[in-house]
């Protein structure tokens, strides 16, 4: 199987001229990324960088991180992005685990060999690698090592492949159906799998990647659309439920513009789901699942076609299988009512984590990743995930599942956002709770929430203490941070 880096050779032999990557700043063509990062290659090769060494990168959203993260897998030697602006402390933590040879990003890392991307490039012309025949990586040579976002615990480094890195970035290029017309906004932290996907699904076909440090800043965000014509976005559940919310009219507005809106990294609400495909009804609009273990996008499907399906995360995608398991990881006949855990193999999936090999058994055997996502598959192959194991509230042997009571929030009106989750309770051992982030705080019905809840959900699933809040706490990546919340309650 080929690598990202190898078709960025053919791309660039094949569209020398068209752009590649762009930032605030900067457009670099692919002839000119190609030539970058050969520039990068030559010169960590001839430092004696080894193959397989770890290079840290500081992830920042400009065309240097492209080249950077194109010459250090050209070099033969593992990417390893580290969260732009990082406090001292985790750089050095990363470090510590990591035993990188080199650290790319600004400023100085106390005790670690760094250098700036501008530094390397400039010392980098002095050995260029131009016209150079280049050993590509081998499908089995590590590629990228990504943190998790750590929701659940400890934050785990997992280790990709070239195999996996090409097999899960081919996964959204299937999806999102890129080609070289194809302007990609992607405004989501390059450290993780979803927008590092992304990108190397556009290189993957001469698409037009556009880098964004985020979405809050509108004029920055619809300007770049502008500027650059995108035509396909990647925007978290976080980010859609804020485009809707403070810009709807613009982003209907640009209806005839975008072909593509591609969602996953954490559960969307069908009420954001409806309100999208109205708002542009035109677009695909494509819901995914997947885990930095098993690929960015291991099963997706475009809810514009097919609304109204609640849970749904669609069908596995070409280079994944998912089957659904019991507790002993056999397989089973699933259903709403009798679900069980997400298995999936394939391509995609994980070598293992890091130096932890009693973690990687735990979770990994042969080429299948056992997840603790609890779902089902229907009779027409659909896959729907009902949540995370560790997220169900058990209140006195009934389980509840946040998403099914967000869901229903999410249906009141002057509701802006909501979370559902469990914390300890003196009489049931787990209650569930909700916190509401309403429109007018001060004015909001509390009575009235409460009888509409009432109606729409079973007795045991009413949540015991209901609370408004300015804001719900999430992840970088946008995931709610339910572990966050029920320790605070």
């Amino acid at each position: 199987m080929p690598s990202v880096v190898l078709f960025l050779e053919k791309n660039a032999e094949r569209y020398p001229e068209l752009p590649a990557v762009s930032d605030t700043r900067q457009t670099l063509s692919y002839r000119e990324l190609w030539q970058k990062a050969q520039c990068v290659a030559a010169q960590l090769l001839a430092h004696g960088f080894s193959k397989g060494a770890n290079i840290l990168v500081e992830a920042d959203a400009d065309v240097s991180f492209a080249v950077s993260a194109m010459g250090i897998q050209l070099a033969g030697c593992v990417l390893v992005p580290v969260e732009r602006n990082a406090p001292l402390a985790l750089f050095l933590r990363l470090a510590g685990e990591m035993q990188p040879v080199l650290a790319i990003g600004r400023g100085k890392k106390d005790g670690i060999s760094c250098i700036t991307p501008a530094d390397l490039l400039k010392s980098a012309e002095l050995r260029s690698g131009k016209d150079r025949q280049w050993e590509f990586p081998q499908e089995n040579d590590p590629a990228e090592i990504l943190y998790t976002t750590g929701t659940t615990g400890r934050s785990k480094s997992v280790i990709l492949s070239h195999r996996a890195v090409f097999a899960s970035s081919d996964n959204n290029l299937y999806m999102d159906r890129l080609n070289p017309a194809s302007v990609y906004l992607i405004a989501s932290p390059l450290n993780h799998i979803n927008a590092l996907r992304k990108l190397w699904s556009c290189f993957l076909c001469g698409a037009h990647a556009v880098l964004l440090d985020g979405f809050l800043d509108l004029k920055r965000f619809y300007g770049a659309v502008e500027q650059y014509h995108v035509n396909t976005l990647v925007l978290p559940p976080a980010a859609v439920r804020f485009l809707l919310l403070v810009s709807q009219d613009k982003l209907h507005s640009l209806s005839g513009q975008i072909k593509v809106v591609h969602t996953n990294s954490a559960p969307m609400t069908e009420m954001d789901k409806e309100t999208m495909r109205q708002c542009l009804p035109a677009s695909r609009l494509i819901f995914g699942y997947g885990a930095t273990e098993a690929g960015s996008v291991c099963c997706a499907y475009n809810y514009a076609e097919l609304p109204g399906m609640e849970n749904c995360t669609g069908r596995p995608t070409p280079h994944a299988k998912i089957i659904i398991v019991d507790d002993q990881r056999r397989e089973i006949r699933s259903s709403r009512e009798h679900p069980g855990y997400l298995a999936v193999s394939g391509d995609t999936v994980m070598e293992g984590y890091w130096n932890d090999p009693v973690r990687t058994a735990e979770v990994l055997l042969g080429n299948t990743l056992y997840t603790h996502d609890l779902g089902y598959k229907d009779e027409n192959g659909f896959i729907y995930v009902i949540g995370r194991e560790g997220d169900i509230i058990n209140c006195g042997g009934l389980k509840v599942a946040p998403a099914e009571v967000e869901n229903i929030v999410m249906h009141y009106p002057g509701i802006r956002d909501c979370v559902c989750f469990g914390a300890e309770d003196a009489i049931a051992g787990t209650a569930v709770k909700l916190n509401i982030v309403a429109e007018d705080a001060e004015h909001f019905d509390m009575q009235s929430f409460r009888r509409f809840l009432q109606t729409c959900l079973e007795s045991g699933k009413m949540p015991k203490d209901i609370r408004i809040a300015d804001a719900i706490p999430r992840t970088q990546n946008g995931k709610i941070d339910r572990k966050r919340l029920g320790q605070e309650s």
